[in-house]
């Protein structure tokens, strides 16, 4: 089961970052049904999924351990700022 992801985890990152389930959802790729039924149990995910689930999540660990996700900053920004602002530092459209 190589394809595992504790989406438990996911989720204390989702909540440390301060995106809602739908936003993850957006940045996984996956819808937000998907990404709620994927929540509170390991889940074997697709060779296709995995790779980029595997990339994203290791760019917002990225983004906190070398400090461009300062909370201090983000905190202030409104829930459609705050992920504007994450999807540019992720290189994605907004």
């Amino acid at each position: 089961m190589a394809n595992v992801v504790d989406f438990e985890k996911v989720e204390v990152l989702r909540k440390r970052m301060l995106i809602t389930k739908s936003q993850m959802a957006d940045l996984l790729g996956v819808t937000r049904q998907t990404y709620h039924n994927w929540i509170g149990r390991p889940v074997s995910l697709r060779t296709k999924n995995h790779g980029h689930v595997r990339d994203r999540l290791r760019d917002l660990l990225n983004l906190i351990a070398d400090d461009t996700w300062s909370l201090p900053e983000v905190v202030e920004l409104s829930s459609e700022e705050r992920f504007a602002k994450l999807k540019g530092l992720l290189g994605d459209e907004t």
